[in-house]
């Protein structure tokens, strides 16, 4: 006994002993810079938020999980029924969009080509005005300079994401003036919130990992304008509106204005003439806000000209707005309760008016923390907390469609944007009250009153849910125990934000604060559900069946249906391989059309296939399909991939005179022999006065095909000869901005069959040759160019403009 209570005495001395000597290099730690301190705290956040990419080999790579190994390399571990994507909001948008773009811009830029035409998605579609594929990100410019890959992907959004958490660091430290724990706690949360986490590599949330860089450097402009802060300015908001996801970017920039409103108020502390201050010092930032737009012409010129014939703002202004439903509330808090979130919600067994994935969970002691920052001495809301608690309240009211809040629904864009959507609203101004109620709670300045009330919404709407839905299978015994540690998490938190109320010694409240902050991580950690698998590089090393497609397509074109198999949409565009299909936002109506009487599916398999020409949905169901072979012999589609389980379809193609010609463990490819040449001439006098083309057998044997020479995004050269007039037609879609000549004079370019070129050639050679490029891109690039060359000159002649700016200062204060 004596010997056990010996080596107790002993363990605790020289655990005594280690937090003496942790203490005084915390001490030393504190004491250096805040840029040094910035730069260890994110490395350290990157490190324990991020072990399984950094340490392990695991990928951030939504491709890597889907095309990986499968061989999960997971550091927290994980319930038993996890699966990879159940943590994820939406795994589409990268394995669809913005990766396969970040392959086509790689293999566009390597070979000095237009990203401003995209030929190998739905026969032809925009380049940036396709808008939610990011083709001009700042991510997806740092990923092709550096060559590309698996490995430079994950080091690239690594580092990003280091560099948020180092300006989230200095933020809190210099801006608000907190505690290192304090300002540790914004930062842990900013890299472990739902919306973060549930869209880790996603193209929705690209824009997110710029906010804190974007937040510092607009809080430095409002302290004092200098020539160098407004260039802080301009260029990081570029490199935010570099991100042409609108939705979250919009959504991004109205967080990031409440809170400096807030901030300007906080500057602003005099009431004389506060309104007029403030008034002026934010306008001066929206015109570095509209510098930073011009900077970018490049991306938002083509855009805007393109928004009417792209239809982009039909689509949107279709859209209607679903909010959350009250039962979601408790999703704030945890994503494991009586339903789980994101896609690990039983969809099957839900009720119809609960859809678990669109709220994104905040944490409970985060929550706990945001409501300290109400202090209990006077003032107790500073405008910065006041105005940060309202933006919070603007985000929450339009998600979960709080009455009076519906106005929003009545302005143009935003009011159709879905409530996924809508968290960067919440979540920008909760890293500022996390960081001053962490802070509050250590100078026990902190309120506990609305700390309460938080517990007390938590605990109803937690009980609210196991009335009305109670428990569910699966997975019964995970909920309950989720449950179970959630109470736990409520409680305890709250009792350590009580008894910080109550201990003298600062240093005690440090200790509890920090336990508060270690509890959040915990929290976090644990609702994030990471598992992901190794890099696979598919890109790099693509799958039999696209290497055998690749090898043989020439300039015909593919058609995919059904599952995610083969040259899945977009994949075309990654590997060179043309295709009809698409899930992206710049395929043009004008095809649309042509696609629908191409291939008229069910109604029951039509998932996305009114926004995009996709078949992703489509199943092995000829009877209720209907295919309009010819117009699918005119698009030039060689090959049909098809799931290998799909063996209606395969007596259908065979009957049709399809040959399979490659079979993998997942798809059959099939060819067809009657895909139409892309590029032919018929005799003028056979076109029908409405520039429709006929697919009689008769009028097929006319067709005479043209020889492509030269066939790049942007550039197209066919040669040919004819005993008469006729026309030239390229199975491309047809727009505006396609310009063509014809042995070397412009002619105009025809619309045929609604979506086509087609163009009038003379008897005898020709030679034709079409390029693309938006009308204002020469305007585009005189404004760009313009943009840099006044930030050099502002930083060359920063003196001067300092002085000027004092001078203006001077008067406005």
């Amino acid at each position: 006994m004596r010997a056990t209570l010996a080596r107790i005495i002993q363990s605790l001395l020289a655990f005594g002993r280690s937090l003496i000597v942790y203490t005084n290099k915390f001490i030393r730690f504190v004491r250096c810079s805040i840029q040094t301190q910035g730069l260890i705290v994110a490395f350290i956040c990157i490190c324990v938020v991020f072990p399984d990419v950094i340490f392990m080999g695991s990928s951030l790579r939504m491709t890597d999980q889907i095309n990986g190994s499968f061989v999960a390399k997971t550091f927290y571990p994980q319930d038993g029924h996890r699966q990879w994507w159940q943590g994820y909001f939406d795994t589409g948008g990268a394995w669809y969009q913005s990766e396969p773009m970040m392959e086509f811009m790689l293999r566009t830029i390597r070979e000095g080509d237009s990203p401003y035409w995209n030929p190998f998605s739905a026969a032809g579609a925009l380049g940036p005005e396709t808008l939610i594929d990011n083709k001009f990100s700042f991510f997806t410019l740092a990923y092709v300079a550096l060559g590309g890959g698996s490995r430079v992907y994950n080091l690239v959004i690594l580092f990003l994401y280091f560099w948020a958490s180092y300006f989230t660091y200095r933020l809190a430290k210099e801006k608000l003036n907190v505690t290192f724990v304090a300002a540790l706690a914004a930062t842990l949360f900013y890299l472990l919130n739902g919306y973060a986490i549930a869209n880790t590599g996603s193209n929705v949330s690209q824009s997110y990992l710029y906010i804190p860089m974007c937040l510092y450097l607009s809080m430095a402009f409002l302290e004092k304008p200098s020539a160098l802060r407004i260039s802080g300015v301009v260029l990081s908001f570029a490199v935010l509106f570099s991100c042409t996801f609108i939705p979250t970017t919009i959504t991004s920039l109205m967080g990031i204005y409440g809170v400096l409103i807030g901030y300007a108020f906080l500057l602003n502390a005099k009431p004389q003439e506060r309104i007029r201050n403030i008034f002026r010092i934010l306008f001066a930032f929206s015109t570095c806000l509209i510098l930073s737009l011009m900077l970018l012409a490049f991306i938002y010129l083509p855009i805007i000209e393109n928004i009417g014939s792209s239809g982009t703002l039909d689509v949107y202004s279709e859209r209607i707005f679903y909010p959350a439903t009250w039962l979601q509330i408790v999703s704030l808090f945890s994503p494991s309760q009586f339903y789980e979130s994101y896609n690990a919600g039983s969809l099957d067994v839900l009720p119809r008016y609960v859809y678990s994935n669109v709220v994104f969970h905040l944490g409970i002691v985060a929550i706990g923390l945001a409501a300290c920052s109400i202090k209990s001495k006077k003032p107790r809301i500073s405008p910065l907390v006041l105005v940060c608690f309202l933006t919070c309240i603007i985000g929450l009211g339009r998600i979960f469609g709080v009455p009076g809040f519906s106005l929003i629904s009545f302005i143009p864009i935003i009011g159709s944007l879905s409530c996924q959507y809508w968290p960067p609203v919440v979540i920008i101004p909760m890293l500022v009250l996390i960081a001053l109620g962490s802070d509050n709670l250590q100078h026990q300045l902190s309120a506990r009153a609305l700390s309460s009330i938080m517990l007390g919404i938590f605990i109803v709407s937690l009980a609210a849910v196991g009335l009305i839905y109670g428990l569910h299978e699966p997975n019964i015994q995970y909920k309950e125990a989720s449950i179970i540690l959630s109470i736990v998490t409520a409680v305890v938190s709250y009792t350590i934000m009580v008894a910080l109320g109550y201990i003298p010694k600062t240093w005690m409240r440090t200790i509890g604060v920090s336990t508060l902050v270690l509890l959040l991580f915990a929290e976090l950690i644990a609702d994030s559900k990471i598992i992901r698998f190794g890099a696979s590089d598919f890109f790099l090393h693509p799958s039999p069946d696209i290497s055998f497609i690749k090898d043989n397509i020439g300039f015909f074109r593919t058609m995919t249906i059904g599952g995610n198999y083969g040259v899945r949409h977009e994949l075309g565009s990654a590997f060179g391989i043309q295709e009809i299909t698409s899930i992206n936002m710049g395929t043009l109506p004008s095809y649309m059309n042509y696609f629908h009487t191409a291939v008229d599916l069910d109604k029951n398999q039509r998932v996305f296939y009114s926004y995009y020409p996709s078949l992703r949905s489509m199943l092995d169901t000829p009877n209720i399909n209907r295919i309009n072979w010819q117009a699918i012999d005119l698009l030039g589609v060689k090959y049909i991939i098809a799931p290998i389980s799909y063996k209606n379809y395969r007596d259908v193609f065979i009957n049709r005179g399809l040959i399979p010609v490659f079979d993998t463990s997942e798809v059959n490819i099939y060819q067809n022999r009657n895909a139409l040449p892309r590029a032919f001439t018929i005799d003028a006098d056979q076109m029908q006065a409405d520039i429709l083309l006929s697919q009689t057998p008769e009028m097929r044997l006319l067709f005479k095909p043209a020889n492509i020479t030269l066939y790049r995004n942007s550039e197209i050269r066919l040669e040919g000869s004819v005993d008469q007039s006729s026309f030239l037609i390229l199975t491309d879609n047809w727009h505006t901005n396609w310009t063509a000549f014809v042995n070397g004079i412009e002619t105009p370019i025809i619309r045929v069959n609604g979506t086509f070129r087609g163009i009038l050639v003379p008897t005898g050679k020709y030679e034709v040759y079409m390029y693309y490029q938006p009308r204002t891109l020469k305007m585009a690039a005189f404004c760009t160019c313009a943009i840099i060359l006044l930030l050099i000159l502002l930083v060359i002649n920063r003196k001067n403009i300092d002085d000027l700016l004092n001078k203006w200062l001077s008067k406005l204060y």
